[in-house]
């Protein structure tokens, strides 16, 4: 080997290693958080001889964790912060559970975990995510619930099995204007994964009931959608099951159907999600449609999810188009026809996203 080819190679031993140091990916300090932007155009046409709503929205969220996410402790904190065209005077006529300008607290989480390969258990406190399994027409993903969260399953080291256990929720359902919505759930999960193909059962029971202190709040909040039914019922006892189906191939897919039954009135509603492609693969659209059946009166409108007019006696579809970008920014189009089934009025909605995930 001549001196030229052992100086070459020492040259690039050492670029290799000046690459390991100077272009290595920095760790993330605890203090400084992770973030999440979401903006948005809505154009709501609702019908003639109305007046349409259009308004811009915009919502930034901050989150800060302690602990790893595979550790026995962690804690998360968070904060959510609005900025919009509409006032807050106009947020219970357009049944929205969030503020449209302003900010508040979103996380406030301590959680208590030991896995291992066969199974594990986790226990959430504090203001927490609601971790049941579910849709928009039974509860609104962006809610959270003051109290507590908890699982235990079991699981299988091959990965065939991946949850088999109990999930449970119990506490206050923060709504808007300080009104609350009492929760008490409990809800078995089966998770099996075959390949890149996941299958997951679930069911239990759902308790919902307004705070006797809450009422008058609770009443501006749902207000009647039919107008030949009147009611001044706050108890909700729903039972609800479903399933869902995922897939990681190179054709993702993911599949999810719930049905509710209120087990007083026997009334049901329920929803089913199919979306082709992901939000995650940059430059490869997914495409998504959801169908919603609103029960007749069962139907806590509360906890039902913003993108959604009627909460009650409603039928309706959104049809969705979406493009990750880079750098977890996503672009997004909607499309959402819902109709009451009592008086055939009628309701679209156009609205545009752009989002930065977490």
């Amino acid at each position: 080997m001549s001196r030229r080819d052992l100086v070459f190679i020492l040259a690039c031993s050492c670029a290799l290693r000046a690459q390991d140091t100077y272009f290595k990916e920095p760790e993330r300090k605890w203090w400084l958080p992770t973030w999440e932007l979401n903006a948005w155009h809505e154009d709501v046409d609702r019908g003639p001889g109305r007046p349409a709503i259009i308004r811009d929205r915009s919502r930034l969220r901050l989150r800060w964790q302690i602990g790893e996410d595979d550790g026995w402790i962690q804690f998360r904190a968070g904060s959510a912060h609005y900025a919009g065209s509409d006032g807050n005077r106009f947020n219970l006529a357009r049944f929205d559970n969030e503020p449209s300008n302003g900010s508040r607290l979103d996380l406030a989480e301590l959680r208590i975990q030991g896995l291992g390969s066969k199974g594990g258990a986790e226990l959430r406190g504090g203001l927490v995510e609601n971790g049941l399994i579910s849709t928009e027409s039974l509860w609104d993903p962006d809610l959270r619930v003051i109290g507590g969260f908890g699982r235990a399953f079991l699981r299988s080291p091959d990965g065939l099995v991946d949850e088999i256990g109990l999930r449970a929720a119990v506490g206050n359902a923060r709504l808007l204007e300080g009104g609350r919505v009492e929760i008490t759930a409990v809800q078995a999960v089966a998770k099996f994964t075959t390949g890149e193909v996941s299958w997951s059962f679930f069911g239990g029971p759902w308790n919902l009931r307004a705070r006797e202190e809450d009422l008058a709040k609770f009443h501006r909040q749902n207000p009647l959608t039919n107008p030949g039914y009147s009611t001044q019922e706050t108890n909700f006892p729903l039972s609800a099951y479903g399933i869902a189906i995922s897939a990681s191939t190179g054709f993702p897919f993911e599949i999810k159907a719930q049905r509710h039954t209120n087990r007083d009135t026997k009334e049901t509603g329920g929803e089913l999600q199919v979306f082709l492609g992901s939000r995650t693969r940059k430059w490869r659209p997914q495409v998504g449609w959801v169908r919603q059946v609103m029960a007749p009166t069962s139907q806590l409108a509360s906890i039902n999810g913003d993108l959604w007019w009627f909460h009650a006696n409603a039928d309706g579809s959104r049809y969705i188009l979406a493009l990750p970008l880079p750098r977890k920014w996503l672009i997004q189009y909607s499309y959402l026809d819902q109709r009451l089934r009592s008086s055939k009025t009628s309701l679209t909605t156009q609205r545009f996203d752009i989002l930065k995930r977490f």
